[in-house]
């Protein structure tokens, strides 16, 4: 948004293009959401609102001309949720780092076991001990509460909020109104 040379301004478009090309492309949800925010906020902090709606109209009929049907089917299991074993597993996986918190609030069950103890230690009740998948989290606030405690994911918090400070007076300071 900033950036004074043309090349870069290229540079960065076409990232962003390729970016989309494999949010698309991998049919990820959670990416597409984030694709969703990001150019929200990328309108918002923008200067030339027109010309946002332009680009993100632009995109969006990109995607809906060009994209495979079987990227708006998995598009549409975000409804429904309940009955979509990947969405189910990773809820499973949460409920679980929860538990091993609980279990295990100063020190968590270790760094790295996280998949281990889900399907020795903390299996969950609903599920036998045949076939059972072994789940990582899928989100690095659950896996850092499993694997490191109640310690761990307060280091962490910390340190998103210490570096969002620290751009926001960055910001500031070269004299643009605050992020946020």
């Amino acid at each position: 948004m900033d950036s004074k040379k043309t090349l870069h301004k290229v540079i960065y478009i076409l990232a962003l293009l390729v970016l989309i090309f494999a949010i698309v492309g991998t049919q990820s949800r959670g990416a597409s959401l984030a694709l969703m925010g990001t150019f929200a906020y990328l309108w918002w902090m923008g200067r030339q609102k027109f010309l946002g709606i332009l680009l993100i109209g632009g995109v969006l009929i990109s995607i809906l001309a060009f994209a495979p049907p079987v990227y708006f089917e998995r598009m549409n299991t975000i409804r429904n949720y309940e009955s979509e074993g990947s969405a189910m597993g990773r809820i499973v996986a949460w409920k679980t780092a929860i538990r091993m918190a609980t279990a295990h609030p100063i020190t968590g069950v270790g760094a790295g076991h996280f998949p281990v103890k889900l399907g020795t230690d903390f299996r969950p009740p609903e599920f036998g001990y045949e076939n059972f998948p072994w789940l990582t989290a899928h989100s690095s606030y659950f896996l850092i509460l499993g694997e490191l405690g109640l310690p761990g994911i307060i280091f962490f918090l910390a340190l998103l909020i210490g570096n969002y400070r620290r751009n926001s007076k960055i910001y500031v300071l070269s004299g643009k109104s605050p992020i946020l």
